[in-house]
């Protein structure tokens, strides 16, 4: 367990099986964001909601898992949230739950 180790993919990177699914999901839409590679490493992140051009993430594990809590916006708006680099997040929410 460590740091959160990050690598960014070519914008127009061809990813064969994951193209397709997001294609057939989102027919009418193009890549808004460079993929991002998450390499492991850590244990958990914070609770935030993704700010950036695209607002809908895709997840695909070759291994491991990913926990993944959705709340609704009448849930977050009520919320003291800080500003991140690409996000809003819980300030202290970083390696717990408490914020459930």
């Amino acid at each position: 367990e460590g740091y959160i180790s990050v690598v960014a993919d070519s914008m127009n990177v061809k990813l064969d099986g994951i193209d397709e699914i997001v294609k057939k999901l989102l027919p009418h839409t193009f890549r808004a964001h460079w993929p991002l590679w998450f390499q492991g490493n850590y244990k958990s992140g914070l609770a935030h909601v993704d700010l950036g051009p695209g607002t809908c993430n895709f997840y695909f594990l070759k291994r491991g898992k990913k926990d993944v809590v959705i709340a609704p916006f009448e849930v977050t708006r009520g919320l003291t949230l800080s500003t991140g680099i690409d996000n809003v997040h819980i300030p202290g929410s970083a390696d717990n739950h408490d914020h459930l």
